[in-house]
């Protein structure tokens, strides 16, 4: 029994239009776990601005948007990879692929402590030698420090959360993150009651939270885990040379969403970078839903296009948009109607009121987000990663240009609008490359149905060695 098959007895899945009460509350599970995940992020958003203000809630959101985008480089050479192959495996070829993604990961995290313990050193020594005149150096040479170990946790804890629910384990990701979270709330609720939240200490907290669900997840995986070295390093080169255009689509459209509040912060003030961020906490109170049901959806698609190819692929990836979209409409007209009381009500704070117009723009964000889900999903698993990023960088430039503009003229507001240009723009040309490379597929497969010795009808299902050199087709 290959790993699709098993996947398919083991884990049905609700777009394949196979109705019943297990589909539904798998993923239940997986909107409830995501809800958790969401719900502390907003919790230690609010709680940074409501004890610390909105300058650290401005500093912490900055390093968390490095973070982001590490996460993005992260998703795209170890933990995406996995989830797209590991489902052409059997079971030993797909342990081994595990203990290869592991190592993978390790390397990164390596890296980046390096790179920010080399920057700290750089800085700190700056400032030594500079003078109190340069005391800011002293402070982002700690800044940098911090970052290089909280950032390598956060890192371990995103990729223990993708690679189980590659594996369809909604109990286990739940688990995982409930064990997490707690204890990021606990140390929060300690920084507070000890009057020692920061936006730095914030990020220790989250930090913590992130080493706990590693190893929590490495105890359940363990037996998992095969580390050959030559499996490595043939990984590596084929996760890099499919996701050399996904890493630089996923850095591009992380940055997109980040661009503004560093453009925020270097034209107008860390404080409204601060407000800015409240308002994203607001928006994205949506988020525990929709990177739920896209939790869900992804590796689902996965299977489906392994099993069946580009057409069912393409015809589910539309139902999955459809969900995401009726869902943030409706979250929308809520905020139309209750956004201003609702940002009142959650940061207690005046400094935070009259951003109703920004509430709308980045929910109308959301709304585009959602409508380029499927077109964008099905790209990245078809392998069309150029495509994606062709699609980023067009969305990043109308942010960039748009933004330079209408930040400095109109602040928060104007970034708002700026990140809603870039989203639409991204929608509108990722559907367009989605289904003119869908005809082109549809057109290859009509003429090879006419050669002799042809069957059209699977010239869309991939192999287990697709895209490979033969001595790589494990």
């Amino acid at each position: 029994m290959t790993a699709v098959d098993q996947a398919n007895i083991v884990a049905p899945s609700l777009v394949e239009g196979r109705p019943g009460l297990d589909k539904l509350l798998r993923c239940g599970v997986t909107v409830l776990d995501q809800a958790i995940v969401s719900g502390t992020r907003f919790a230690t958003s609010v709680l940074v601005a409501r004890y610390a203000g909105a300058q650290e809630l401005g500093t912490y959101t900055l390093a968390l948007s490095i973070f982001m985008i590490l996460a993005s480089i992260e998703h795209a050479l170890v933990s995406g990879p996995y989830a797209v192959f590991s489902h052409r495996h059997e079971k030993e070829q797909k342990r081994r692929l595990a203990g290869s993604v592991v190592l993978h990961l390790t390397g990164l995290m390596l890296l980046i402590a390096f790179i920010c313990g080399l920057v700290a050193a750089g800085t700190g020594a700056a400032a030594l030698f500079l003078g109190s005149e340069f005391a800011g150096l002293s402070e982002f040479s700690w800044l940098c420090l911090l970052l290089g170990i909280c950032l390598p946790l956060l890192l371990a804890r995103s990729f223990a959360r993708s690679f189980t629910l590659a594996h369809f384990d909604h109990a286990g990701v739940t688990y995982l993150d409930v064990v997490a979270d707690g204890l990021i709330l606990g140390g929060l609720l300690l920084l507070i009651g000890g009057g020692l939240l920061t936006g730095e200490t914030a990020l220790i907290a989250i930090g913590a939270g992130g080493a706990a669900a590693s190893v929590v997840w490495f105890f359940r995986y363990r037996r998992e885990l095969v580390f050959e070295m030559s499996a490595v390093k043939t990984d590596l080169h084929r996760h890099l040379r499919f996701g050399k255009w996904v890493v630089a689509a996923e850095i591009l459209g992380t940055a997109q969403g980040y661009l503004v509040l560093w453009l925020l912060a270097g034209t107008r003030s860390v404080t409204e970078t601060g407000i800015y961020a409240a308002c994203l906490a607001i928006a994205n109170l949506l988020n525990p839903v929709l990177i739920g049901l896209a939790s869900y959806f992804t590796p689902h698609l996965a299977r489906t296009f392994a099993a069946h190819g580009t057409g069912l692929l393409r015809r589910r990836s539309y139902l999955a948009t459809g969900a995401m979209c009726a869902v943030v409409f409706a979250f929308l007209l809520f905020i139309s109607l209750f956004g201003e009381e609702t940002m009142r009500f959650v940061m207690a704070d005046d400094i935070y009121s009259g951003q109703q117009s920004t509430l709308i723009l980045l929910t109308l964000g959301l709304l585009f987000g959602s409508v380029g889900f499927g077109a964008e999903t099905s790209l990245w698993i078809r392998e069309q990663n150029r495509l994606s990023f062709i699609a980023s960088a067009i969305a990043f430039t109308v942010t960039l240009t748009t933004g330079v503009y209408l930040v400095t003229e109109f602040g928060v507001a104007g970034a708002a609008a700026a990140t809603l240009l870039g989203r639409a723009v991204f929608a509108v040309v990722s559907i367009g490359f989605d289904v003119h490379h869908t005809k082109r597929a549809s057109a290859g497969r009509a003429r090879s149905s006419e050669l002799p010795g042809v069957a059209a009808d699977r010239s869309s299902l991939p192999t287990s060695g697709s895209s490979l050199p033969p001595e790589e087709q494990r």
